[in-house]
């Protein structure tokens, strides 16, 4: 989510509307259930970003702080990746 901020150039705060129409019952392996409601708007991308990391939490994978913990790590490797490997392209035609 950090990348898509910073590619959009729009930083955090933007409005979306993510859909998923149906996900794991209970981990990869399961078999997949219809989500109700399908869609979910999200007014930033971090905010996203902690949703997905908790929906972890909500299965019964993760505990809590490894959700919180990996959330921030996601963003500060998004960071990493933004200031070192990320490059505008030079469009000189």
């Amino acid at each position: 989510m950090t990348i898509l901020a910073h590619t959009l150039g729009t930083g955090d705060s933007y409005n979306f509307i993510m859909t998923t129409e149906k996900v794991d019952k209970a981990g990869p392996f399961f078999e997949k259930i219809k989500m109700d409601p399908t869609t979910r708007l999200f007014s930033s991308f971090s905010q996203a970003g902690l949703e997905v990391s908790m929906s972890r939490v909500y299965l019964g994978i993760h505990f809590r702080y490894d959700s919180e913990e990996e959330h921030k790590l996601g963003t500060k490797i998004g960071e990493y990746a933004h200031q070192n490997y990320l490059k505008p392209v030079n469009n000189t035609n």
